[in-house]
């Protein structure tokens, strides 16, 4: 016998069962065992299936299935009777279970989404400020160009003007001297 386990939610392993041991556990044929799980199926009942798609029955399982077959064997029940009794209970309590959990997953996805578009509004405001931040800089940056420009052209306007009058001082002098000499020369005879 091949041993098949599935841990659940609390970590313990519970042993699951093949067709042929159903079959032996109940004392019925595996055709029958099939046509039960097929049954139970159809009115929405759940297997649990290995990476094969075969199915694992569980001791729950195993009790629903024994369940039917009492219950078919009443006079005037027959077996699609039986199968809806049996997991008619079982069937509304999972989907019970479900629904709660469906809300929940659609409220975290609505509150996901609300926290996307906050991330994208806050986003495309820092975009924005980016880009007027870029564009101060940008005029800044030509601001002290021009006065880097400014400054250059005024000190080198200077220099001239200061070159110039040097220039001019000096040439004052040197005929100031020229002169001197020259009077000196024609003084003395």
């Amino acid at each position: 016998m091949e041993e098949y386990t599935m841990e659940n939610s609390t970590l313990d392993q519970e042993k699951a069962y093949w067709t042929r041991e159903v079959a032996e556990l109940l004392d019925i044929k595996e055709g029958t065992v099939r046509k039960y799980a097929r049954l139970m199926e159809e009115n929405g009942y759940n297997f649990h299936r290995n990476e094969h798609d075969q199915r694992g029955f569980f001791e729950r399982d195993i009790l629903l299935m024994k369940r039917i077959k009492a219950l078919s064997k009443t006079k005037g029940v027959t077996l699609e009777d039986a199968v809806n009794t049996v997991t008619k209970g079982i069937v509304v309590a999972e989907r019970d279970s479900i629904t709660p959990t469906v809300m929940n997953l659609q409220e975290e996805l609505e509150r996901s989404i609300e926290r996307h578009k906050q991330t994208m509004e806050a986003f495309i405001q820092l975009k924005n400020e980016n880009a007027e931040m870029k564009e101060l800089l940008m005029n800044l940056s030509e601001q002290m160009k021009q006065q880097q420009t400014y400054i250059e052209n005024s000190l080198e306007k200077r220099d001239q003007v200061l070159l110039e009058s040097i220039q001019k001082t000096l040439k004052q002098r040197r005929e100031e001297e020229n002169t001197g000499w020259f009077k000196k020369l024609f003084k003395s005879k």
